[in-house]
């Protein structure tokens, strides 16, 4: 027990109330307050307020985000250096933001992962993008393996499994890189009111069309495969500043007929995969939905976050896919249409 809380001073707590709190809403409060749980649940029985309504301002105050921040170092001066951060829902360890730089020697010495994560994002984004697009998709995927959303929850749940995440962390980072590496973690959680007020809360969503039900009721059914764009941090362009008719080299998965369809048919009109931006759309996760016009009926599909930079054409806008009348373009089509049809017809049998 806290000595500044002897047992003399904390008033039971009824069952009732200790039911209806959530274990890990306590548990954040008395960790933000310094105290022990049972002070927080004795503080509402003494104060004589309804209890539901005790839960509910609980709920409210306790912190549900979290931020991860990081940075790393090789142990030879101006190697290789790296930061990112992370912001997440704690619960359920869904990323709203992941913002990292890697490079050579470009990392401030005055750069503090212990400062808001506010600033720390603030910070890395300021820093010039590297143009080692290997050693960027390095950290990338890295990322992506150790810190799933069971790791951020992890994080959420106990900020004290920072230093074993850390050191993780720099095993991973040693075998990468085949050099000796130091690292920093850092967790911060905080209220959902810091992320609204921050520049992730201020971002425009992207107004839905009012005409968008009616107008998929009354079109004919549309052709969606998915792609890839090329990442490009030195000259590229962030998916969220994508415009209307940007053109975008993507690689286009051909695991399915259609792609094999249209790579083949591309590669046979000597063209490469760059369509124009038909749509850029907010996914509720942050993420930019980029959808490309390949041809009539037929559309490209991305998800990326928004602060990726990707290769974006510097020639103007081409023509989506199109052919005279009769011409390739048609019987590609229609032999596709056929195909689909005929698949349909069987699976229905």
């Amino acid at each position: 027990m806290d000595e500044r809380f002897p047992p003399g001073d904390v008033t039971p707590v009824p069952d009732s109330l200790a039911s209806l709190i959530p274990a890990h809403v306590v548990e954040d409060l008395a960790s933000l307050l310094g105290c022990p749980k049972e002070a927080v649940l004795s503080a509402i029985t003494s104060s004589g307020v309804d209890y539901e309504k005790a839960v509910a301002m609980l709920r409210a105050a306790a912190p549900t985000y979290v931020a991860v921040k990081g940075r790393f170092e090789t142990r030879r001066r101006g190697d290789v250096q790296g930061a990112f951060c992370y912001v997440a829902e704690g619960i359920t360890g869904e990323v709203k933001d992941l913002t990292f730089w890697v490079g050579a020697g470009g990392l401030p010495e005055s750069f503090d992962v212990y400062a808001g994560w506010e600033s720390v994002r603030a910070a890395i984004r300021s820093i010039p993008a590297s143009p080692d697009r290997s050693l960027y998709k390095q950290m990338e995927s890295l990322l992506e393996r150790l810190f799933p959303p069971t790791a951020i929850n992890s994080l959420f749940r106990d900020p004290s499994s920072a230093p074993a995440k850390a050191h993780s962390l720099k095993e991973a980072l040693s075998q990468s890189l085949k050099l000796d590496v130091s690292c920093t973690l850092e967790v911060e959680r905080f209220h959902r009111i810091r992320l609204d007020m921050s520049s992730l809360g201020r971002r425009d969503e992207v107004p839905e069309p009012k005409q968008q039900k009616e107008d998929t009721k009354s079109k004919p059914s549309e052709l969606t495969l998915a792609c890839k764009p090329y990442l490009d941090p030195v000259k590229g362009l962030s998916v969220g500043e994508l415009n209307v008719g940007a053109v975008v080299p993507v690689d286009l998965d051909d695991s399915g007929p259609l792609g094999r369809l249209i790579g083949r048919f591309l590669a046979r009109a000597g063209r490469n995969a760059e369509f124009p931006v038909e749509s850029v759309e907010r996914s509720p996760a942050g993420d930019a939905v980029v959808k490309l016009a390949v041809s009539d009926g037929i559309s490209a599909v991305f998800k990326m976050s928004r602060d990726m930079k990707i290769r974006v054409s510097p020639t103007s806008r081409p023509e989506p896919m199109s052919a005279p009348r009769g011409g390739p373009l048609a019987l590609f089509l229609g032999a596709l249409g056929l195909f689909l049809l005929v698949l349909i017809l069987l699976l229905k049998r």
